[in-house]
Parts: C-alpha cells; structure tokens; sequence
C-alpha cells in the first residue's frame, strides 16, 4: 500500500497493561451483576439455547465474558410475556408511564461509570465517545419531558415494538428508542447485536429493575440470538412495529421480511453521508468542524461524512488544512488511554474491508492524501483519498471503515442531484455563511437531516477529537421527519 506521510501520523500507543485491563473488566462485570457466562435472555427464561457467544475487546483481540444464545422456543416465551404485561401497562396513566420511564432512565446515568467502561471494552471507542454513548441519554429524557404536554392521551401504542440494535453505540440506540416507546405505552423486545450483547444485557437489566419495583418486569426483555432468529422475530404477528439500527444488508435483509406485512418500520440502515463546502464558506469553520464528523467512532458512526464536496474556489486551499488538523488532532491507540481519540475498528474483517477498499481506490486513480495504513492488529490510520472524479464508484460504498473521500465540485445543484442519486445518505451537511442558501437546499438533499456549518456528525459535544464544540449562531439543523419523541411509537 502506498502509504502517504505515513511517518507523520501519531503514533500506536501500547495498549494498558494486561493486568489493568482484566481488573477493569472484572470490576466492570461485577458493578453492573454481570459475570463471565451469561444468560442470552432477560429476564431469564430457561431454555437449551444455541450455544456460547463472546465478547472480544477489539483493543487487545481478548475475551470479555460469554452470553448465551436464545433459542426459538425462549424468544416465543419472551413475546408472549411482553404481550401480557404490556395490557396492562397500557392501562396506566400517561403520567404514571413517563415517571417509571424517567426513573429508568436516572438508574442508567447513575451507573454512567461502568457502563462506559463496558461500552468501551466491547466496542473500542475511545473513552470520551464511550461516555458519550451513556450520557446523551440526558438529552432524551428532557425530550421526553418537554415533550410530554404534546402527548395525545387518546392515540393508541402499536403493542410490541422490536429493536434490533447496533454494535457501535449498544446504549444510547436502545435507551434513546426504548424509553420513549415504553412510556407510549408499548412494550419492548430488545436484539441487540451479538458482538456487544453485554452492554445491552447490562443496560437492559438496569432498566428492567426499575420496571419490577412497579410489577412490570416483562415489560421489556432482551434476547440475544442468531441472524436466523432474528428474521424471524421481524416476522412475528405480534411484532407490531421493528426499529432497526444496522447496515444496508440488513436495509435489504428487513426489507424481504416485511414486504407483505402490515408493520410499521423505522430504520437507520446505512450511512455514506455528503458534506459540501459551497463557495461562500468560512474556510477556518470548515478545518476546525469537519475533522470530527470524517473520524469520530473511527468512522464506525452512521453519522460520519463519508463523501465530501467542496467548492473548486477552496478546494486546493482547503485541503492541505485538512490533512494539517488530522495530523494535530488524530491520535490513534488504546482506548483506555485518555491522550487517544481514536480507537481500533471493530474486527478483523474491518481492517480486511479498509485494505481493499483504499487499495481498489488507488487502483481507478484515487490518490491517499493521508493514513490507511493498518498499524497494528485492529488499529489502523485513518485515510483521505482525493476522488479523480465525482462518479468515483469506491467513494459510494458503504464500508463503515474510517475513509473520507473528497471531490471538487462547481455547481451546487448539479452536485445535490449527484449526491442523491447515490443515496445511502443518513444525513448531509452545507457549510454555507448564507442562511438562505442553507434553508434553500436543505429540503432537496434526499436524507432525514441535514447540518448547517457543522458535518454530518455535528458539534463534537463531548470534546472527542478536540475541544468541546457547542453551536453558535449559524448552526441549525433542518429535519426531513417529525421530532416528536413519542410519536413514532403511537397509531
């Protein structure tokens, strides 16, 4: 691979000692009443299941604890208790719903430590993004009860919901779905991703306590299972309404399963999201904003600028600025080392998909700006490829690895057209200094959002890849669906 400025990028840094490690892990299972085999159901339901699945910490390549996978019969048994008890919690008052769901919500953020350590252990992210995936759940349960005055006491839930979860942030895609759709009444059939099953065993348990103390403890259940499984949960009659987190496979995948059912469904699946630099931009907004939506999560987020497009008056101005702050702000290594930001990617077919992809791009004349190196086991640089053209096929494909290409481009509307046609698109992003040439365009990109001089990502809140980033007076995101909390979850 031919590797440029390689010998610029910030160093590997020795991963925490072994010793640390396993006492951090072992202290983290205990806290949150985990052990090294766990049920692959909760609230457990005895049952043969489907064997063993473990959790490897992405970091070091070793295993966190075991959790047994639910079979059929154990599934059946779950949505059939979830059945009950949602008839009856469905009866309560709204009021007394969202006050169970708030103190639910208060129990995860009172176990915000080990959960974040949980978080980083299975998934790898550093440990700012780990916080990150407990503590924005702050902000749901102010939407929540903000929200609450809205709510129609007359609209009906639709029963039980599924969520099938994602592995990269197992904490805040269920929580941010599952309170809101629970005090709507509904009741809550959570599979998680397999992979990091723990964290969303460990939240759920912490969840469903809080839901016992009130005689609700069916209410939601988890189950941890195979692909198999899992098509078929979407196909269950009772399965009223699916929420998916997951890949454009899985977009295909839920697709057939659902086609000729009357489900209602609401999915995240797939991500190569569009940043575009227009003509009238603030060139120092744009190198001071963009590097975190292009890395953040080591380009595992949904949220990531895959593709940016940025006006030919910036363009060679630009970047080499972009290349200068990834080199000042990237630094890749052990998670559990507070000076990095950017952890390994999730598996070793990961690393595989990078190599191919940054090689294939090279080969139909792509050129490596910086990184895409792998640089030990599951670490790897994160890589700019400057585009030959706009139909550049490698920049199209969703490969939630860490690579950003970026083009030129003269016309904006021509560009938009462009950018749609490709679709996949989670969101886009404008760095624009008119506000009206934002609210103009906004509404043709074809995604849920789209961010006004910030990238797909955001602000980086949480201080990820630099200092904490709070939105000023020419931030605005512009929604192309409804924001109300509850009501994706209600008739």
């Amino acid at each position: 691979m031919n590797t440029i400025l390689s010998e610029k990028l910030p160093p590997h840094h020795t991963p925490v000692r072994n010793s640390e490690r396993s006492k951090l892990l072992k202290t983290t299972l205990e806290s949150l009443n985990l052990s090294q085999d766990n049920p692959g159901t909760y609230p457990v339901i005895p049952g043969q299941g489907l064997g063993m699945v473990t959790s490897i910490d992405p970091a070091t390549q070793t295993p966190n604890a075991a959790v047994q996978m639910a079979d059929w019969q154990q599934i059946q048994t779950s949505i059939e208790r979830i059945e009950k008890a949602q008839r009856l919690w469905v009866k309560q008052p709204f009021s007394k719903r969202l006050s169970i769901i708030q103190e639910a919500g208060q129990a995860i953020l009172e176990q915000s430590l080990s959960l974040t350590h949980l978080s980083l252990l299975e998934t790898g992210k550093s440990l700012a993004e780990a916080r990150e995936d407990v503590t924005a759940l702050s902000g749901v349960l102010e939407r929540m009860h903000s929200q609450a005055t809205e709510f129609n006491p007359k609209a009906q839930p639709h029963g039980i919901i599924n969520i099938t979860n994602a592995f990269n942030y197992p904490i805040i895609l269920f929580t941010s779905k599952a309170l809101p759709a629970l005090a709507a009444g509904n009741g809550v059939l959570l599979k998680p991703n397999e992979k990091t099953a723990l964290t969303n065993l460990a939240s759920c348990k912490i969840i469903s306590n809080v839901l016992a103390k009130y005689g609700f403890s069916d209410l939601l259940r988890l189950v941890v299972t195979d692909k198999q499984n899992g098509y078929q949960i979407w196909q269950h009659p009772q399965i009223k309404m699916i929420e998916a987190v997951g890949s454009i496979q899985m977009r295909d995948a839920l697709y057939e399963a659902t086609r000729t059912l009357d489900k209602k469904v609401l999915a995240e699946l797939g991500g190569a999201n569009a940043t575009i630099v227009h003509r009238d931009a603030n060139l120092d907004k744009c190198a001071e904003r963009l590097i975190f939506s292009l890395f953040c999560t080591n380009g595992q987020r949904c949220t990531n600028t895959r593709r940016l497009y940025i006006h030919t008056d910036h363009y060679e101005t630009l970047k080499p600025r972009l290349v200068e702050e990834y080199k000042n702000r990237i630094r890749v290594g052990d998670p559990l080392e507070q000076a990095n930001n950017v952890g390994p990617v999730f598996h070793q077919s990961a690393v595989n998909l990078f190599v191919d992809t940054i090689d294939r791009a090279q080969q139909l004349g792509g050129r490596l700006l910086i990184g895409g190196q792998v640089i030990q086991d599951n670490y790897v640089g994160p890589a700019i490829i400057e585009a030959p053209e706009l139909n550049f096929a490698p920049g199209y494909e969703e490969t939630f690895v860490p690579i950003t290409f970026i083009y030129p481009y003269d016309d904006l509307d021509q560009l938009i057209e462009e950018v749609n046609k490709h679709g996949r698109g989670l969101g886009a992003a404008l760095f624009t200094e008119s506000r009206e040439t934002f609210l103009s365009y906004s509404p043709q990109f074809d995604t849920l959002y789209s961010m006004w001089n910030y990238g797909t990502s955001g602000p980086d809140f949480y201080g990820n890849l630099g200092e904490p980033q709070l939105p000023d007076d020419d931030s605005l995101v512009y929604y192309g669906m409804d924001t109300q909390i509850f009501v994706p979850y209600l008739k």
